[in-house]
């Protein structure tokens, strides 16, 4: 096929997914739209998922595999980017898998509208139940935004959503590398950061509000988890970098009071789901960030809810502290009387 051609780069980092592989690369293999790439990194696996895509190479030559030592996720999405040609970019997860014609409507409503960016909804399948799982909401409604037109993030309502992933997002290529919409290297949440910046620099968003994409809800996945260290540590690097972001570009006193209430859950959330070890650096953390960056502060303290929300987690630390003082003290009192005995 002539890579002039290519209207989709579908970009698929691959790590030991030998299990779910081939239902996610025949989704995309039976796609309506056939002027597509579909570029699999393989980060490393050790089972057998190059096998399974080299089967796929075999008899697709859309199909291309690139080989790579494990890294982040980040990074291998990275990579994918740079080997891209399409016009358009969508980035898949190993795990997850497509409707037949999602890749065609999202192309052409793309096309049609010279959009940018194109946010989409999805299904959720639970993998423990093998059921759907009941979405109480529709995503896209939320941001207040019809079908049949463009947007650009001043006409968007609910912008700081708690919904981020890199499978929500249908890029034109154009615009993502102008804009260096990389995701950031050797971090986790890296889709929340890119997930901001494209909806603020984008100048035309539309919406497909038909589910066309199902993710594979699994417990034991890294998007469903909370147990590694390094990816809670890392929450803290995405709110900063979003913050930052929004007073480089100039968007800081228009936008945050939209943003202060998405940190503060943000951070009562990643408290709440980390290990014990690690809650107290957490807070440590956010409150240092909050107290160094007195427009944050500030704002927070004009609500009397946020200013509530806000004394609590401190209160938290500072419970926390006490607790740990007290358990060292209580320990100390015991090893003075072990040694008297």
């Amino acid at each position: 096929m002539n890579n002039n051609k290519v209207k989709v780069s579908v970009i698929i980092p691959v790590w030991n997914m030998e299990k779910y592989l081939k239902k996610c690369l025949f989704s995309i293999e039976r796609q309506t739209l056939k002027d597509i790439e579909i570029i699999c990194i393989n980060n490393g696996s050790i089972d057998t998922s190059l096998d399974i895509i080299n089967e796929f190479i075999k008899k697709d030559k859309r199909f291309k595999v690139i080989n790579i030592e494990h890294c982040y996720l980040s990074d291998a999405r990275n990579i994918g980017t740079e080997y891209a040609s399409g016009e358009y970019l969508y980035f898949c997860d190993a795990d997850d898998f497509l409707e037949i014609s999602a890749l065609e409507k999202l192309y052409s409503k793309s096309k049609k509208h010279n959009a940018d960016l194109c946010i989409l909804q999805e299904k959720r399948w639970n993998e423990q139940t093998k059921k759907f799982m009941n979405i109480e909401h529709r995503l896209l409604k939320l941001y207040g935004c019809l079908e049949d037109r463009t947007y650009n993030y001043n006409e968007m309502k609910n912008i700081f959503l708690p919904r981020f992933e890199a499978w929500l997002h249908f890029y034109k290529r154009d615009f993502f590398i102008s804009n260096k919409l990389y995701y950031p290297s050797k971090t986790f949440y890296e889709d929340v950061i890119i997930h901001f910046k494209s909806i603020f620099l984008a100048k035309r968003i539309v919406f497909y509000f038909e589910p066309l994409y199902t993710w594979r809800y699994r417990v034991n996945s890294t998007s469903s988890t909370s147990y590694n260290s390094k990816l809670k540590l890392d929450s803290i690097v995405y709110l900063k970098a979003i913050y930052y972001f929004l007073k480089e570009q100039n968007l800081l006193q228009e936008k945050v009071n939209d943003f202060i209430p998405f940190l503060l859950s943000q951070i009562e959330y990643h408290i709440k789901t980390a290990p014990e070890d690690l809650k107290d650096i957490l807070i440590n953390s956010f409150f240092n960030f909050i107290e160094k960056e007195k427009c944050l502060k500030r704002n927070i303290y004009k609500d009397k809810k946020l200013k509530t929300t806000y004394k609590n987690i401190v209160n938290n630390r500072l419970r926390f502290n006490l607790l740990c003082f007290n358990l060292a003290f209580d320990f100390s009192i015991f090893n003075k009387k072990k040694n008297k005995l």
